[in-house]
């Protein structure tokens, strides 16, 4: 934690409602003591929000809080600012409030700490607790058990907020009964391999067919000697997701603020150490990172403790259900779908349909097909084809 927070300028936090960046911030009190920059995201979606619980945090510590509070609007201007400026497509929607609370925080500071890394070192996900769910439940007859969730579905009405219930069955039952790495995947991921065969243009399935979706998964662990598949799920998050994903995000959203971000559980020696620990230490029946959750028990408010895992979300969803869903109606109009070159028509307007009905929650595969799309309009101008082979002049 010293070797991250050492600065010759100004230095703050990015506090959630979460265990990890609470933990970074009990270690930072201790250091620097009361007055800490801490800076949280409320919205005004309750369901979404957590500057409550890190207000709870910051309070513990006497730490300085600041909190900026997103609506529609401003998410919707930094998605439209965002998009065009990553330099490659990126399909998680939590960029846009990582890069308005960045343009927040360096009003005040140049340096900012966060929490990546801590869920794929200890386990934290709820994915890792569902692969557990998914080999129980692959040795139940397979009739019987899809009888159980189609009922249990068809019982559980679609919310479209953070995460409920009716998203966890349906994303669980969309992979439970396939291998390790393609039901991680599919799960972690925004477009199935089904999803993707729905979407995608005949001349791109055809420019990929053959080819294994989850190759590059599948080559991180050939030849690699793990313990379980916990291990094998937290090597594969960890130079993947967290490399490709998060870290990436992270930087692009506060580079574009001008703001130095740092993740002091990536520290190397913190990193190989626990990378090191058994699995039984960081999952414990139902209780993720149980090793770190035991470390801090005694620093961090019981309510952080005890608190489930949410994750860095924006009410996309409901969102889509007002003004969004007419734009991304004409965005993905037939004619400028078909004239884009890359997609199927027909494939994304049965995801709109499907979700403004309110019958499915398609959240992910159409942020991801709406930053791709905002992608190609600044890279290759609006609404232009795009060549599946590489321009010329352009590096791969």
């Amino acid at each position: 934690m010293q070797r991250r927070s050492r600065s010759d300028v100004p230095f703050g936090l990015f506090l959630s409602g979460g265990i990890d960046s609470s933990t970074v911030l009990a270690h930072l009190a201790e250091q620097q003591g009361e007055g800490v920059p801490v800076f949280s995201i409320g919205h005004h979606d309750k369901g979404f929000d957590e500057a409550s619980m890190a207000e709870i945090t910051a309070r513990h510590f006497k730490a300085d809080f600041n909190q900026l509070i997103l609506g529609e609007s401003e998410l919707a201007d930094g998605l439209r600012r965002v998009g065009p400026g990553l330099g490659e497509p990126l399909g998680d929607a939590s960029t846009i409030p990582s890069h308005l609370l960045a343009l927040f925080a360096r009003q005040k500071v140049k340096v900012i700490l966060s929490g990546e890394g801590a869920d794929e070192l200890f386990a934290g996900y709820p994915t890792y607790l569902g692969n557990r769910v998914a080999e129980i439940y692959n040795r139940i007859p397979r009739p019987l058990t899809r009888a159980a969730v189609r009922t249990a579905l068809a019982l559980t009405p679609v919310s479209m907020g953070n995460i409920g219930l009716d998203y966890l069955l349906s994303r669980f039952v969309s992979a439970a009964e396939q291998d390790l790495v393609e039901r991680h995947h599919t799960w972690f991921g925004s477009c199935s391999p089904a999803v993707q065969r729905a979407v995608l243009a005949p001349r791109v399935l055809e420019a990929v067919a053959g080819d294994d979706p989850f190759a590059s998964a599948r080559g991180r662990l050939a030849g690699r000697e793990l313990p379980d598949n916990l291990s094998r799920l937290l090597y594969m998050d960890f130079t993947m997701y967290l490399q490709d994903d998060l870290l990436t995000k992270v930087d692009r959203a506060t580079m574009l603020a001008s703001l130095e971000a740092r993740a002091p559980f990536l520290d190397h020696e913190l990193a190989e150490f626990v990378a090191g620990l058994p699995s039984r230490l960081k999952l414990q029946g139902t209780t993720t990172k149980a090793i770190l959750r035991r470390t801090v028990r005694r620093r961090l408010p019981a309510e952080i403790l005890s608190r489930r895992k949410r994750g860095f979300n924006i009410p996309f969803s409901k969102w889509l259900l007002h003004g969004l869903g007419g734009e991304l109606r004409q965005r993905f109009a037939a004619e400028r779908v078909e004239a884009r070159g890359l997609f199927n028509p027909a494939g994304i307007a049965t995801l709109l349909d499907e979700h403004l009905a309110q019958r499915a929650d398609h959240r992910k595969p159409l942020f991801t097909l709406l930053a791709f799309d905002l992608w190609c309009d600044a890279t290759f101008g609006e609404g232009a084809r795009v060549p599946l082979a590489e321009p010329a002049g352009v590096s791969p």
